[in-house]
This record gives structure tokens, sequence and C-alpha cells, in this order.
């Protein structure tokens, strides 16, 4: 028969064994080596394609949740800065053109872009939207309390009608006849200009140093070398 004291050590047997696996683990002693589910075979290839891989990692349980986009009709497309208010004179910096100053007439409130001109009796720049981010600011201001602007002059006033580009058969007319027409100039944004223009060159004319300014708003805007814009003051 056991005894008492051979029955207490097969007790304490496992206790001693597990308390011994801990400390083992604590320690690094045992540990397995890690073994990565994919590896490079000889030649450069993976074992497992990216599909293969996607399968065995289970990646198709983690549900995707897309969040959910807040939309704000209300407020404009673009945001414009405080200094470009009514009367302010801009640098637009165009690539078409190269870089000309023009007077801001308005904030359009559809599109968030602005409205501005030369005139074009000054500097040849006409009635036309632009974005805010493609000019510079300057602190030359103008007194444009007297100028009143056509009620009609908003953005679908500048959107162009898009003439119709399908093929005609060959019995209909030859492929030269089928050119694309140039954008023609209409009557109503001519004799707009001109409205606009006799406004803004009183304007110009009022201002005590209107000679100056009327060299200021022909000359072109440019950068030469050691001339750093975030040091200029316009």
């Amino acid at each position: 028969m056991e005894t008492a004291k051979s029955a207490e050590k097969k007790i304490k047997s496992p206790a001693k064994s597990a308390a011994a696996k801990v400390e083992a683990k604590k320690d690094g002693k045992n540990k397995k080596p890690h073994h990565p589910r994919n590896k490079k075979l000889p030649g450069g290839i993976w074992k497992y394609s990216k599909s293969q891989m996607y399968g065995r990692r289970a990646l198709y349980k983690i549900k995707k949740v897309a969040m959910e986009k807040k939309k704000d009709n209300e407020k404009p497309l673009y945001k414009v800065k405080q200094v470009n208010a009514k009367g302010g004179l801009q640098v637009r910096n165009v690539p078409i053109k190269k870089e000309q100053r023009v007077i801001c007439l308005k904030h359009l409130k559809e599109s968030g872009l602005l409205l501005v001109t030369g005139p074009w009796k000054a500097n040849r720049v006409p009635l036309r939207r632009i974005h805010p981010g493609l000019v510079i600011a300057t602190q030359t201001k103008l007194d444009l309390s007297e100028v009143k602007l056509p009620a009609h002059l908003n953005d679908r006033y500048f959107k162009r009608v898009k003439g119709s580009h399908k093929k005609k058969n060959k019995e209909e007319g030859s492929l030269f006849e089928a050119k694309p027409q140039a954008y023609v100039v209409s009557e109503q944004r001519k004799a707009d200009q001109v409205e606009v223009d006799k406004q803004m060159m009183a304007a110009i004319n009022k201002h005590p140093e209107k000679e100056t300014l009327i060299h200021y708003l022909r000359a072109r805007f440019s950068l030469r070398n050691g001339m750093y814009p975030h040091k200029m003051i316009y």
C-alpha cells in the first residue's frame, strides 16, 4: 500500500511541473521558433499567391465599414479670403496669358469663384470668372461704391453652350465639314463689357493716383532672382 507521503508527492508533482513550465516560458526556454505562413521558394517566387494568402489569413471575415459623407449644398465650393473684397486689386496667376493685374468685382455664391475684370480698356482683360487660389490679393483698393453691375452677371451667364459633335454620315458631307465651330463672343457680352468698362474707368479716374494706377494695371507681374513671394508686400 502507498503511504501518505507518497500520495502527497504525487499530488504536488503536477503543480511543480506547471510552475516550471511558466518559468521556462518567461525565461524564453522551450520557445518554438516562428514559422511564417508564406515563404519564398529557391527561384525567388512565393509559395502562395496573394489570393491564397487572403484565404489563409481569413481576411474575408473582416468587415469594412464605409464612412458616410456629409454633403453641404448651402456652402460654396471654394472658400474666399477676407482680403478678396470688392474693389481689391488682384494679381492673376494664369499660365495661359501670363500674370496680369485685375480688379475683383464680386464673389459668386453658386460656384465660389471670383468675378474679375481688367478693365478691358486698361489691360485687355474681359469680364471672367477665376478660382480664388489663382490670385494674389494686394493692399491696393479702388472705390466701387458707385459701380452698378448688371443683375444677370452670375455663373449661368458665363456657361458656354456646347455644340453637337455627332459624326455625320459620308453621304451628308465630308470630314472637313464636321469641324467644331470656334467660340464667338455674343453681342450681349460685348454690351455688358462696354457698360462695366465705363463705370470702372470713371472710378479709376477719381483715384488720386489715377495715372500710376493705370500703368500698374497694364504692367505684367513677374518674379526674378532673389525675389521671394512669401517675403513680398503686395
